[in-house]
C-alpha cells in the first residue's frame, strides 16, 4: 500500500506538473492571439493608407492626363489656326497676282489710249495736264506728311561720309542703330545688349529720362566689335515721324533694329521700307515680351474665374495650362500682326523676334540662374546679329575680327 501511495502521489505531482505547463500553455496561447490580432490591425490600417495613397496616386495621374490632353487640344488649334491663316494667305496673294495682272493689263490699255490721245491734243493741254500731275504730286506728299510717312530720299555719298564721321563710325566695328516709336524699349533693349542693368552708371537712360539725341555705346565685351546706338524715339518734338530716318541719319548703319511695344505701326513700316530700298539688314524686335505673357495669363483667369460651369477640379487644371497657353497665343498673334502689316505694306516677309529685357540681359551677363525666365527668341537675335556681323567681316574683311570665334552668350 505504501508503494501504491508513493505511485499515486507522483502521478499526482506529474498530473498537477502538465496542468502547470497546459495553463501556461493556454497563457502564451492567449497572449499570441491577442498580438496576432494586434498585427492584424496594424495591417489593416496599412492596407487602408495604401489604399488611400493608390487612390490619391491615381486621381492625379487621371487629372494630369486630363490636363496633357488640353494642352494637346490647344495646340492641335493653335496649328490648325495657323494652317487657316496659311491658306488665307495664299488665297490672298493669288488674288494679289490675278489683280497685279488686270491692273498691267488695263495699264497698258491705258498707256495705248494715253499715246492715241497725246497725239491729237495740243502743247498748251499737254502743258496743263503737266502742271495738274505736279499739282496732284505735291498734295500727294503733304498728304504723306500728315499722318507720319516719310518721304523717299537717298543720301548723297558725302552725306553719308559725314553722318559717318559726326557718329564716330570705326574701321572694323559693327554699327547697330536701334530705332523705333518712343517708349518701345530701345534703350533697356541697348542695355540687355551690352549686358548692363538699367540705372547703372554707364547705362544708357530709360523711362522719363528718355534719349532726346543718338547715344553710342561700345561693346567692351571680348571678340564683339559692336558698336550700339540708341536711336531717340520717333513721334516726339525732337524726333518727329515723317522725316525720322533722315534726321537721325540711319542710312550708313550696317544694320538697323525695329523696336515695336503694343502696335506695329506706319513708322516701323516706313523704317523697314527704306531699309529694303537700300538693301540694309533689319531686325524687327517686340519688347517687353514677359510683360505682355502676363497680362494675357491674367486675362485667361478672369475667364476662367467667371465661368460658372467648371468645378473646381476642372477650374484647376484649365488654369495649370494657362502659362502655357498664354505664351503661345501671344507669339502667334505677334507673328500673324507682323506678317499682315508686311504684307499690306508690300514689303517682303521677315522674321520678328519676341524678346524681353529680364531675359536679354541674363543671357548677355551669362547667368546660369534662367529657372525663372521666360526665353522665347533672345537667344535667336543675338546668334543672328552675330552671324550678320560675321558674314559682314568676312565680306569686307574688317580688321580685329576673328571670324571662327562663336559668340559668348
Amino acid at each position: 500500500m505504501e508503494l501504491s501511495l508513493s505511485r499515486s502521489q507522483e502521478e499526482l505531482a506529474t498530473a498537477q506538473k502538465q496542468l502547470c505547463e497546459v495553463a501556461e500553455a493556454k497563457d502564451n496561447a492567449e497572449l499570441g492571439l491577442r498580438e496576432s490580432e494586434r498585427r492584424v490591425e496594424e495591417l489593416t490600417v496599412l492596407v487602408q493608407e495604401w489604399r488611400e495613397r493608390a487612390e490619391d496616386a491615381r486621381s492625379m495621374r487621371e487629372d494630369f492626363e486630363r490636363a496633357l490632353e488640353k494642352a494637346r487640344d490647344a495646340q492641335y488649334d493653335a496649328q490648325k489656326q495657323a494652317e487657316e491663316y496659311r491658306k488665307a494667305k495664299d488665297k490672298a496673294e493669288a488674288e494679289k497676282r490675278g489683280a497685279e495682272r488686270f491692273s498691267q493689263k488695263q495699264e497698258a490699255q491705258a498707256k495705248k489710249d494715253r499715246e492715241m490721245a497725246l497725239a491729237s491734243i495740243s502743247a498748251k493741254e499737254e502743258a496743263e495736264r503737266n502742271a495738274k500731275k505736279a499739282s496732284e504730286a505735291f498734295e500727294e506728299a503733304q498728304r504723306k506728311l500728315k499722318p507720319g510717312v516719310q518721304p523717299v530720299t537717298s543720301p548723297s555719298e558725302a552725306q553719308v561720309d559725314a553722318i559717318r564721321k559726326s557718329r564716330q563710325f570705326r574701321e572694323g566695328a559693327f554699327h547697330v542703330a536701334v530705332a523705333g516709336l518712343t517708349g518701345t524699349g530701345k534703350s533697356s533693349l541697348v542695355n540687355a545688349l551690352l549686358g548692363i542693368n538699367n540705372g547703372t552708371p554707364d547705362a544708357a537712360p530709360t523711362g522719363i529720362q528718355s534719349t532726346k539725341s543718338v547715344g553710342r555705346y561700345i561693346d567692351t565685351r571680348r571678340n564683339y566689335p559692336h558698336i550700339w546706338y540708341d536711336v531717340p524715339g520717333a513721334g516726339t518734338l525732337a524726333a518727329p515721324s515723317w522725316h525720322y530716318w533722315d534726321e537721325q541719319g540711319l542710312s550708313p548703319f550696317d544694320a538697323l533694329i525695329v523696336v515695336w511695344d503694343n502696335r506695329f505701326t506706319e513708322v516701323d513700316i516706313a523704317l523697314l521700307e527704306n531699309c529694303v530700298r537700300l538693301n540694309k539688314p533689319a531686325f524687327i524686335v517686340r519688347s517687353k515680351s514677359d510683360i505682355h505673357i502676363s497680362n494675357i495669363e491674367d486675362r485667361m483667369r478672369d475667364v476662367l474665374d467667371a465661368d460658372p460651369t467648371l468645378t473646381n477640379k476642372d477650374r484647376k487644371a484649365r488654369a495649370s495650362i494657362i502659362p502655357f497657353s498664354a505664351r503661345a497665343e501671344y507669339i502667334s498673334e505677334t507673328r500673324q500682326n507682323v506678317e499682315l502689316s508686311l504684307h499690306n505694306a508690300n514689303l517682303p516677309s521677315m522674321k520678328v523676334y519676341l524678346v524681353s529685357y529680364r531675359a536679354m540681359v541674363k543671357i548677355v551677363q551669362g547667368d546660369k540662374n534662367m529657372r525663372n525666365v521666360r526665353v522665347i527668341d533672345e537667344f535667336d537675335l543675338l546668334n543672328d546679329i552675330w552671324a550678320l556681323r560675321r558674314a559682314k567681316g568676312s565680306t569686307s574683311r574688317m580688321h580685329n575680327v576673328r571670324s571662327n570665334t562663336a559668340p559668348v552668350v
